[in-house]
């Protein structure tokens, strides 16, 4: 990576700011004809509380800060693996007809001399307010922010010879809102403070290029996320289900088939969307959830009195849902491998309301369906601190500036309906088209930690 940056700031009698800034830079992660781009931005600022026809407003409603802000920026991102858009060979053994094997090379990847960077452009107006000395401090942000060029794997024909290439396809618009509230709340030898900080955000597909409406993402019919123009990056695509079937609800017409299975009695019910008579997937996959979540919040509350802090702060996020391949292993009712306690509740003549189909030693359940979306929800506390600062007097002997014993608790409990390990997942770590899918990912460990800190 190799960048140039020029940056300009202004200030005029301490109430009008404005700042530009022009960045290039050039990465050989991208394509040979389109490894620079041009990123620009600028912002201004108006601080309107230091107008003399706002003083006298000001001083009633107690006003200590008051400012405007408008900025647009635009930025590049080339966070793909290295030689993507290189022609690369790859390693196979084949038969050389006398009973050994030799190893060989052959075309593996796809070149795209002309991969670029996936830019992104936000507008954002906010405001900033202080009251009684600055002792509440409220922000707020509305930004609309639209990302194209995306860096995505898209397939091409098989006349190509390659399964996939990456390419640069289509635009995504992020619009929303940020509040932030800082107060002191109570000032002296005992005081406290408080943080807290409230994000909305929506997210939708607005193009995948000319003539495409949709991307299945991983593959073949079994791909469990979706990237679809008007839905949310990411969503989670499969079968639609409405219980289980029943003699009195199995259908008359036992054809109906699900991947070449005859349907019976406690098997899964899925819906026939297109009404066709049977179930496919081909034909029957649909949206069924998302893994954007409504809002996510913050709150944090420090505390001190004397030598002694305390240091709260909870976090969550409300309305994501969670496609769990971990789970739907568990609920696998053939036999050959580990269960779910609550599978138990499996479907037999005797317990015709049961939550889980029959058992089947045919089944394996690798049907993408809203059997396995959860509510990713979720409150966490996500971390308490306490310390204790040894007394001046003490230190003066010592000749030390400062002692702090802490004790420090991290992701301490987490409250949710979600029956995985951790509702914060995402085992395809920073792929946006591949969120809040969980495959057994490592859970955020829970830590208690003590130190000390010395400053001399």
């Amino acid at each position: 990576l190799q960048s140039y940056l020029g940056r300009i700031n202004y200030n005029y009698d301490h109430k009008y700011f404005l700042t530009g800034s022009l960045r290039s830079d050039g990465s050989s992660r991208l394509g040979v004809n389109n490894r620079w781009g041009l990123f620009p931005s600028g912002s201004i600022g108006w601080q309107v509380d230091k107008e003399a026809f706002l003083s006298e407003i000001a001083k009633n409603i107690k006003l200590s800060n008051a400012k405007l802000r408008l900025s647009y920026g635009r930025t590049g991102n080339s966070e793909i693996n290295p030689y993507q858009s290189l022609e690369l060979l790859s390693s196979s053994v084949y038969p050389n007809g006398s009973g050994s094997t030799y190893t060989g090379f052959s075309p593996f990847q796809l070149a795209n001399p002309d991969l670029k960077w996936e830019t992104t452009d936000q507008y954002d107006g906010g405001i900033d307010l202080g009251f009684f000395e600055n002792r509440i401090k409220f922000t707020a942000d509305l930004y609309i922010k639209r990302t194209r060029d995306l860096l995505i794997s898209t397939y091409v024909p098989n006349t190509s010879g390659y399964l996939a290439s990456l390419q640069n396809v289509g635009e995504v618009e992020n619009k929303g809102f940020e509040l932030g509230l800082n107060t002191e709340n109570v000032k002296g030898k005992f005081s406290w403070t408080t943080n807290a900080t409230y994000t909305v955000n929506r997210n939708k597909v607005v193009s995948l290029g000319d003539g495409v409406d949709q991307i299945t993402i991983g593959g073949g019919t079994q791909s469990g996320s979706l990237i679809k123009v008007g839905q949310p990056l990411g969503t989670f695509y499969g079968l639609k289900t409405d219980g289980l079937y029943t003699k009195d609800n199995l259908p008359g017409d036992l054809s109906t088939t699900l991947l070449g299975t005859s349907t019976k009695v406690g098997d899964i019910k899925y819906v026939d969307l297109n009404g066709d008579g049977k179930i496919t997937e081909a034909g029957d996959r649909t949206v069924i959830g998302s893994p954007q979540p409504k809002f996510i919040f913050g709150f944090t509350n420090n505390f001190s009195y004397a030598n002694f802090d305390l240091s709260i702060f909870i976090q969550g996020s409300y309305g994501n849902q969670i496609y769990s391949y971990i789970l739907r292993q568990l609920q696998t009712p053939n036999g050959s491998q580990n269960s779910i306690a609550g599978f138990s509740d499996h479907y037999t003549d005797a317990n015709t309301s049961a939550q889980y189909q029959r058992p089947n030693v045919s089944i394996n359940n690798s049907t993408n369906s809203d059997l396995y979306v959860y509510d990713g929800s979720y409150v966490r506390v996500k971390s308490i601190t306490l310390g204790y600062s040894l007394p001046k007097v003490v230190l003066s002997k010592i000749k030390v500036n400062k002692i702090r014993l802490y004790v420090s608790g991290q992701n301490l409990y987490t409250f949710t309906k979600y029956p995985g390990f951790d509702p914060d997942v995402n085992s395809y770590s920073a792929d946006a088209s591949r969120q809040g899918i969980d495959l057994g990912a490592y859970p955020s460990a829970k830590s208690i930690i003590g130190g000390i800190n010395i400053t001399f």
